[in-house]
């Protein structure tokens, strides 16, 4: 597991490209994870620039965490509870945060641990994790293959911390898996 922090312009989005580009290239199944599409989309790019392929572009997997939710409940047959998380938005913002930022990570992490190892990904790339709720990690990491060690990479600027979510990248990080410094 591996863990980069810094500036905006420090090239961490770079990295993170290049890794999933050279592990795509080694035909591992990889995934990346951020919270916007754009980004997805300029993540994507860049992995096509360092490999000098197009095909690249298809061999990796990139989505926001609520598309990769969906996704996993779909492969994991549980698309009608999925379904019925979004209808369970009540209009109270405070109700509708918990729902879709915990409960949904929550199942989440389960229907990814009932996935068939065909499903699983050899490695998760997730940008601007300070975006995201560390609920959201745990369920990602269950979606690693059981069968050969999965590799993980997170990307930080907390100076970048746009949503105001807690500083749990901080903190938390060896429950999240992670050890030593960033």
């Amino acid at each position: 597991f591996l863990r980069i922090k810094g500036p905006a312009g420090s090239g961490k989005s770079l990295v993170l490209a290049g890794r999933a580009a050279e592990l795509a290239n080694q035909g591992r199944r990889v995934l990346i994870v951020t919270f916007n599409i754009t980004l997805i989309n300029y993540l994507l790019d860049l992995a096509v620039q360092y490999a000098q392929s197009g095909r690249i572009r298809h061999q990796i997997t990139a989505l926001n965490f609520h598309h990769w939710c969906k996704r996993v409940a779909f492969r994991a047959g549980e698309i009608a509870e999925y379904n019925e998380l979004w209808s369970a938005r009540s209009g109270d913002e405070q109700v509708d945060s918990t729902i879709l930022e915990v409960g949904m990570a929550q199942r989440a992490a389960r229907w990814a641990n009932s996935l068939a190892e065909i499903d699983r990904w050899d490695a998760i790339l997730v940008d601007e994790v300070q975006d995201f709720q560390p609920e959201w990690w745990f369920a990602l990491r269950e979606a690693l293959t059981k069968s050969r060690k999965g590799e993980a990479m997170l990307v930080a600027d907390r100076q970048q911390n746009v949503y105001g979510v807690k500083p749990w990248t901080e903190t938390g990080m060896a429950a999240a898996g992670f050890k030593g410094r960033w």
